[in-house]
């Protein structure tokens, strides 16, 4: 069996680059057709970001999260996300899913307590105290 490579012209008409990026920095500028041969279209891409709909992965594309281009062929236009940005959005989602927000309610006396338990447990912590109201 032979396969015939197929050629056809793209043009890159938009792109979408991660927003902690450098300025300037374009990860596209040196893009080769056997690395552009392994980007996945939105539908694609949407298994290897586990989302359960397409429009989310929109949505992480035009936020920065992940990247990819929008090229025009054969007349119309489509979005093929680089899987390399999908794998450094997992990573980045991992250390940031650590990260959380927490609204303690708390008596002034239990405050002490509380960041001496942070503390010893070496865990770094911005905290709010919503104390309790006394009743009357």
């Amino acid at each position: 069996m032979t396969t015939k490579e197929t050629k056809v012209k793209v043009t890159i008409i938009e792109k979408s680059i991660r927003d902690d990026r450098e300025a300037g920095d374009d990860p596209f500028a040196d893009l080769t057709a056997e690395r552009f041969a392994t980007f996945k279209g939105i539908k694609d891409s949407r298994i290897h970001v586990r989302a359960s709909h397409d429009l989310y992965v929109r949505q992480l594309l035009h936020a920065g999260r992940i990247e990819g281009v929008k090229v025009k062929f054969k007349g119309y236009s489509k979005w093929l996300i680089d899987p390399v940005s999908i794998d450094y959005y997992h990573e980045h989602k991992a250390t940031r899913s650590g990260l959380r927000r927490y609204l303690l309610r708390a008596s002034r006396k239990d405050e002490q307590v509380i960041r001496d338990a942070l503390e010893s447990l070496d865990i770094e912590y911005t905290l709010e105290l919503n104390y309790k109201k006394k009743k009357s």
